[in-house]
């Protein structure tokens, strides 16, 4: 599963602009001589914060009672939890203040499979300390500049370690 956002400023803002994903998921098929049919892995579009789209619920510690669903029928997130075994989130958490960076983690840990491997991976950025930034989004046109929290090592290793898994790790 690879997660994004769509737009910067509108991911600060709270708003969802996803357009041209599905654009990019069309010429992705092209690129790779790939269709529907030969690669049934449906673009789901939504706010991941939404619990019409994923459910807020804890890690899932045993396997689920239930199969995994079959990708071609997905509509939202809901029916993954419990059965994924890698996440890919890059260059996105930044765009949350501290705790809805600490929602999105949750969010992703209870997609996640209870199997030995199962991973969430991507790259971010960071600070030596840990903290609240002054940001601009990387465009030529962007003269807005926005508050960011920025995790540092550590506080990233405890935000899933100890608050995601509800461990103490």
């Amino acid at each position: 599963m690879s997660l994004g956002i769509s737009e910067w400023s509108a991911a600060h803002k709270g708003q969802h602009r996803g357009g041209n994903f599905l654009t990019y998921w069309v010429r992705g098929h092209r690129l790779f001589k790939s269709t529907p049919k030969s690669f049934p892995v449906p673009f789901v579009p939504g706010d991941i914060f939404d619990s019409n789209h994923l459910m807020n619920i804890p890690p899932v510690y045993a396997p689920p009672p239930a199969p995994a669903p079959e990708f071609s029928g997905l509509t939202s997130l809901t029916p993954l939890q419990g059965h994924v075994s890698a996440i890919h989130a890059a260059m996105f958490f930044h765009l949350f203040d501290e705790e809805k960076q600490f929602a999105l983690a949750q969010r992703l840990a209870s997609l996640l499979s209870p199997l030995p491997g199962s991973m969430v991976s991507g790259r971010h950025f960071k600070a030596d300390v840990r903290g609240v930034r002054d940001s601009k989004p990387a465009r030529d046109d962007a003269s807005e500049v926005i508050r960011v929290f920025y995790h540092s090592p550590g506080s990233w290793t405890t935000l899933w370690n100890a608050r995601c898994s509800g461990r103490g790790q």
